[in-house]
């Protein structure tokens, strides 16, 4: 039986991190995208101004550092 999902995030927004570990989160982000980007290449996408499921087009297929910030 189908059970609802209802996400429940933990609030951060007051949590403040030293250098270091803010570098981390920032080196692990950066993989994150990293595999993902790869994953989806393999799979035959690249680059669009949109998403297109047809073509195989991701506007977030960039650079990490080219990303916004949202």
């Amino acid at each position: 039986m189908y059970k609802p999902y209802k996400p429940e995030p933990i609030d951060t927004s007051q949590v403040q991190l030293d250098g270091g570990i803010l570098e981390l989160t920032e080196q692990l982000a950066e993989n994150a995208h990293e595999v993902w980007a790869r994953r989806r290449m393999a799979e035959g996408w690249s680059y669009g101004p949109r998403r297109d499921e047809t073509k195989k087009e991701h506007p977030s297929l960039v650079a990490y550092e080219d990303l916004p910030e949202t």
